[in-house]
């Protein structure tokens, strides 16, 4: 069995301190993590009032917050573009590809047929 020291202890609440998981409720500048919420669901809310499409609302909600929290935008950018040039995503359009040809040639018609004809 390994032993615990009271140092690695005092590190690790350290560690999860400055990752927010610290007992204060309140950050140093004032704002509780309810009222950002708010903020935030209020900001998405009016902008899906006004009719904005809902992946240009979340995508520059979500930029936006980046910046305000300090991020870097071009790390942001590198790992989108890392995660959309993923061989798994190309199954997305394929599957799109796949549903409208089925349509266009009426398929449906055919297995209509066929589930008839077992029913006798």
């Amino acid at each position: 069995m390994g032993r615990v020291s009271i140092a690695g202890i005092t590190r690790c609440s350290s560690a999860l301190s400055r990752l927010g998981g610290g007992s204060s409720r309140r950050r140093r500048d004032g704002w509780s993590a309810l009222m950002e919420a708010i903020i935030i669901f209020e900001a998405l809310l009016a902008l899906l009032l006004l009719r904005t499409p809902v992946a240009f609302t979340l995508g520059g909600l979500g930029v936006v917050l980046l910046a305000l929290k300090g991020f870097p935008l071009v790390a942001v950018l590198q790992r989108l573009h890392g995660a959309m040039d993923s061989f798994e995503l190309l199954a997305v359009p394929m599957f799109l590809l796949m549903s409208n040809i089925l349509l266009s040639e009426k398929v449906d018609c055919h297995f209509d047929m066929i589930f008839e004809m077992d029913k006798g």
